[in-house]
């Protein structure tokens, strides 16, 4: 797993091991509030006119705060148009004012002759702990800073600085994921800390245009984790392989992921929770409420082979009758889909028989699977995907048969 060194450092006394790469983000969001970064962007801007000599006394900081401070997105200069030495900055962006306690970013490949760094390092209201790359700020390097008492507060507030000479060619310094993370973005100051990545992806131009960014307003609505509630994006509901609702204001009072729906498994009726109803195996029915009539379809119907006869049956009828139920053939054909040729498993051995022949053999006649190659679909050790139902799983053949799933070997 590709680590955050945005995360992995002493924050706040806390050791947080970064969780992109397809693991769970840890949330703590409630309500909309200056915790929710979604939506934000970083900036890069060179005040017209700023040149540098030497840093200001109170730090860079707080000098563009008090001289340079933007008030408006479209204010953003991402050109820089001199061969004096500049200083330009990078800049996060919300649509709204926000409170955050890390970022990281880095820098995307560029020309190392476009751009002559003197000096540069992090914009913070008071202490922190900035952890670069080797050869920052080089091309494909990447920096993480943290803050350790007084966090960054405001709408657009700079979080980092570059001084420095233009030696007069045309280009671009793109800003990307920090290389060694894979992430670019912010971490909030909840314990742990969530983290968001940047909207879009700005350019420093150099005798040229960079390109402009302006932060998004994400929408929020509930985001239900199993019965656990939380009000956040709908990206960030989806990193947490939650169930969006939009359309419930918030989590107050009853909680909503425990609302008691409809689960339909087969014919079988119960209210539970949408979570409730995965671990059974059901059918989950948002707008359904009640048991009485029971709303639940009867069990469908489709071949079953018994040898190579064939038979529209329940799955429940097709095993009463020692059969092999076949719902993806609706209809016994032609062709009889009961006389065609298909895998059996005779142990770890792979033949293409029909299911008469392969029961002469001793076999385990497999109507769903076709051929034997490139993948001997009869070894039973390979993780392959699972179908139950709408669901889709990586498991062995074994456990699959153990869930009652369909294994699709290729």
């Amino acid at each position: 797993m590709r680590r955050s060194y945005l995360l992995a450092v002493p924050w706040r006394m806390l050791l947080v091991v970064g969780l992109f790469s397809g693991a769970m983000l840890c949330v703590g969001f409630g309500h909309a509030s200056v915790d929710f970064l979604g939506g934000g962007t970083f900036i890069c801007h060179h005040p017209p006119g700023l040149l540098y000599s030497q840093p200001p006394a109170e730090g860079w900081y707080e000098h563009f705060l008090g001289e340079y401070a933007l008030t408006d997105p479209n204010q953003q200069n991402p050109r820089i148009e001199t061969i004096e030495p500049v200083v330009w900055f990078v800049l996060s962006a919300f649509d709204e004012e926000k409170e955050w306690c890390g970022t990281e970013f880095g820098f995307g490949p560029y020309d190392p002759a476009l751009f002559d760094f003197a000096t540069w390092g992090a914009c913070v209201p008071s202490g922190h702990l900035e952890l670069p790359s080797e050869n920052w700020p080089g091309p494909e390097e990447g920096v993480a800073v943290v803050v350790t008492d007084v966090p960054w507060y405001g709408q657009i507030v700079p979080v980092y600085y570059f001084a420095g000479y233009a030696a007069g060619l045309s280009g671009r310094i793109p800003l990307a994921a920090d290389p060694l993370s894979g992430f670019i973005g912010w971490g909030n100051c909840l314990t742990p800390p969530d983290v968001v990545p940047s909207f879009c992806l700005p350019e420093m131009g150099v005798f040229d245009d960079g390109t402009r960014c302006y932060p998004d307003s994400v929408s929020e609505g509930v985001c239900c984790v199993g019965e656990e509630c939380y009000v956040v994006s709908e990206w960030l509901c989806e990193q947490l392989y939650g169930e969006w609702h939009p359309e419930w204001p918030n989590c107050d009072g009853e909680n909503v992921c425990l609302n008691l729906r409809v689960c339909c498994v087969g014919q079988d009726c119960s209210l539970t929770s949408d979570y409730e109803c995965y671990l059974l195996g059901g059918q989950w029915h948002e707008d359904w409420t009640t048991c009485d009539p029971n709303p639940c379809p009867p069990d469908p119907q489709a071949a079953c082979c018994v040898g190579d006869d064939c038979f529209i049956l329940t799955e429940a009828e097709c095993h009463d009758a020692g059969g092999s139920w076949a719902p993806w053939f609706p209809d016994c054909g032609p062709p009889n889909p009961c006389a065609i040729e298909r895998v059996c498993c005779v142990g770890e051995e792979c033949h293409v028989v029909t299911e008469t022949e392969c029961a002469e053999m001793g076999g385990t006649w497999h109507l769903q699977w076709h051929d034997c190659e490139p993948t001997n679909p009869c070894d039973q050790n390979p993780v392959r995907v699972c179908c139950l139902d709408e669901e889709c799983l990586l498991t062995t053949l074994g456990e699959c048969e153990d869930l009652e799933g369909i294994w699709h070997p290729h």
